[in-house]
């Protein structure tokens, strides 16, 4: 009888698996970046939207083997702790050198955002300035979209019923028999 119900279990999730892949609404993405969005907003032009997505990737190259430092370092530490006894001053000095990778990543960012932002106008920087602000407004609107107090864009996690719903398996809106907002 267990191996008949795991295997229900099984087929049931095999079942799901396609319906939680993402909708294919979303402009293709060459280089692993989306932008058209951006693009539309801030007004960027072809070559702008290039010079930024190579800058990123200069980013992401120069920002890897700090990457997999962390990783290693991190790894160091989950064994560490759970050593028995745990040896406090090791877990401290890796916790310190996880710091010190961490800060370099962040300097190297402000490097970058530096050198991406000097690609964009001054109307674009006022534009983009708009987007930060918004950016900082986020985890308010998600709360009041999750209260009922606003509607939460179409395909954005939380269009469904519930707190959890709206995710990877409920992509754009209530369910089925539900009307739309």
């Amino acid at each position: 009888m267990k191996i008949v119900t795991v295997w229900m279990v099984v087929l049931l999730c095999c079942g799901v698996l396609p319906a939680d892949q993402r909708p294919f609404d979303r402009a293709p993405r060459a280089d692993g970046i989306q932008a058209d969005q951006l693009k539309t907003y801030l007004g960027l032009s072809d070559q702008q939207l290039q010079d930024l997505k190579a800058l990123q990737g200069q980013f992401r190259e120069a920002a890897r083997p700090i990457a997999e430092q962390l990783g290693e370092k991190a790894k160091e530490l989950r064994q560490a702790r759970q050593q028995d006894p745990v040896d406090e001053a090791l877990v401290s000095r890796l916790q310190a050198e996880i710091a010190g990778l961490q800060s370099q990543v962040a300097v190297l960012r402000t490097q970058f955002q530096s050198h991406a932002q000097g690609v964009l106008t001054a109307d674009q920087m006022a534009r983009l300035a708009a987007l930060e602000q918004a950016l900082a407004l986020v985890p308010a609107a998600h709360q009041a979209a999750a209260l009922n107090l606003l509607d939460a864009p179409e395909g954005a996690p939380g269009r469904g019923m519930g707190p959890q719903s709206g995710g990877r398996r409920n992509p754009g809106g209530p369910p089925a028999g539900f009307p739309r907002p």
